[in-house]
């Protein structure tokens, strides 16, 4: 589709505002220009069956349906907060906002358009995926040798304790 090209063109270079104004521009120029296949404008179609269609259903069945969308920063030590517990993301979006939503039992959280990470949700205070507490050990003890090695091992130490104590 000619729309789906047009946005994919701006790959990652468009915040989320960036996105919406644009998708707004394509749905009028697309709206306002003879469809190939009725031979008219979308928008004239769209004014003449406007009077036919039924509305929406209530807000308590769509709620039903949709999956919100909320900001989260990311705190200085590299976690969002999410219902009392603690959430890992790369060091690269410190201090900066992102979008998280909640599907099933899965925690997503995402910088405009691309994911950044999933977790599934837990009870643990602190949920660090594996490959965030490599590049966090990495970054803050750069003279150790085996980083993957360590960080291992203070991972399951973590998880010991955090065990423990719940």
């Amino acid at each position: 589709m000619k729309i789906l090209d047009d946005i994919q063109c701006y790959q990652g270079q468009l915040d989320y505002e960036g996105l919406q104004d644009l998708v707004k521009k394509l749905n009028h120029e697309t709206n306002m220009n003879i469809h190939q296949g009725t031979g008219q404008v979308p928008l004239a179609l769209f004014q003449k069956e406007k009077e036919s269609l039924l509305a929406l259903p209530s807000d308590r069945i769509m709620t039903l349906y949709k999956i919100t969308q909320d900001h989260v920063k990311v705190s200085k030590d590299g976690f969002v907060s999410y219902k009392g517990s603690k959430y890992s993301v790369p060091s690269a979006y410190i201090g900066q906002t992102l979008f998280y939503e909640v599907i099933g039992q899965h925690l997503y959280l995402y910088d405009s358009t691309h994911e950044v990470a999933c977790h599934p949700i837990s009870l643990k205070k602190l949920n660090y995926l594996p490959e965030h507490y490599r590049e966090h050990l990495g970054r803050t003890q750069p003279y150790i040798d085996d980083i993957a090695v360590r960080s291992a091992e203070n991972l399951k130490k973590l998880g010991d304790l955090y065990h423990a104590a719940i």
